[in-house]
C-alpha cells in the first residue's frame, strides 16, 4: 500500500517536467521509495520480535516464581533468611535472618507465626543447629571478635562461649546423643573438622591436614562424621569415624 501510494503522487507530480529528467527522477525516487519501504519492514520485524521476546520473558519469570505443588513460604521480609533447621519434635524451626541489620538467630512455629529473636545483639549469629532433645541450640557467633561456637537455650536464655580462642570456629553440628559437637576451626592454620563435649571440653581435630575440611555432619548413629574438603584440588565429601580414621 505504501508503495502504491508513492509511486501515484511521484507520477502526479513530474508530468510538467522535461522527459530526460523525468527518467532520472523517477529513478532516484523508486530507489528512496524501496529503501523506504525495506525501513519499514525492518522495523515491523523488529517490534514483532521485541514482542516475542517481551511475551517470552513475562512466561519465563512466572515460571520462576510459580510455588511448587505443596510449597509454603514461611517468612515473608524484604531480607535474607536462611541455615533453617527443625527441632527435633517438628514443632518449631530455626533460622538466621539480618531482618534487624545483621546476622541474629530466629525461631517460628512450623506455620511461619510467633517469629522471635533469640539473640539480639550487633554481631553475627548464625548456623544455628538444635540440641536432640530440643533443650538448646548450638551457633556460631563473632561477638567476641572473630567467630566462636556458642549455646543456649531454647528460648535465647543461658548463652555460653564454648571454644573461647582467637581462631574461627563455625558450622556447629550437634551427635545424635547430645554429647558431643563437631565444628569447623582454622586454630591449626587452615580449616579441620574439630569435635568436643557438649560443655567445651576434650576438643579434638580429627582431619589434621593442609588442606580445608569444612561443613561437619554426624551420622545417624553417631559413630562417623561426613564433611567437605578440597584434598584433591576441588571440593569433594568424605567421611571419617569420631576417632580420625577416614
Amino acid at each position: 500500500m505504501i508503495r502504491i501510494i508513492l509511486k501515484r503522487r511521484v507520477e502526479m507530480y513530474l508530468g510538467k517536467i522535461p522527459k530526460k529528467i523525468n527518467i532520472v527522477i523517477i529513478s532516484l525516487c523508486f530507489l528512496f521509495t524501496f529503501s523506504f519501504i525495506a525501513a519499514c519492514r525492518a522495523t515491523e520485524t523488529t517490534e514483532e520480535t521485541t514482542e516475542v521476546i517481551e511475551d517470552t520473558a513475562e512466561e519465563v519469570v512466572e515460571e520462576e516464581v510459580s510455588p511448587a505443588e505443596g510449597e509454603v513460604r514461611l517468612t515473608k521480609n524484604s531480607v535474607d533468611d536462611f541455615y533453617p533447621s527443625w527441632s527435633p519434635d517438628g514443632k518449631m524451626i530455626v533460622f538466621a535472618s539480618d531482618r534487624d541489620g545483621n546476622e541474629e538467630i530466629y525461631v517460628m512455629n512450623v506455620d511461619g507465626s510467633r517469629q522471635t529473636n533469640l539473640t539480639n545483639n550487633p554481631a553475627y549469629d548464625s548456623y544455628p543447629s538444635w540440641s536432640p532433645d530440643g533443650e538448646m541450640i548450638a551457633f556460631d557467633s563473632d561477638r567476641d571478635g572473630n567467630f566462636e561456637i556458642h549455646v543456649m537455650n531454647a528460648d535465647g536464655s543461658g548463652e555460653v562461649n564454648l571454644t573461647n580462642n582467637p581462631d574461627i570456629d563455625s558450622y556447629p553440628s550437634w551427635s545424635p546423643d547430645g554429647k558431643m559437637i563437631a565444628f569447623e576451626s582454622d586454630r591449626d592454620g587452615n580449616d579441620e573438622i574439630y569435635v568436643m563435649n557438649a560443655d567445651g571440653s576434650g576438643e579434638v581435630n580429627l582431619t589434621n591436614n593442609p588442606d580445608i575440611d569444612s561443613y561437619p555432619s554426624w551420622s545417624p548413629d553417631g559413630k562417623m562424621i561426613v564433611f567437605a574438603s578440597d584434598r584433591d584440588g576441588d571440593k569433594e565429601i568424605y567421611i571419617i569415624n569420631i576417632d580420625g580414621q577416614e
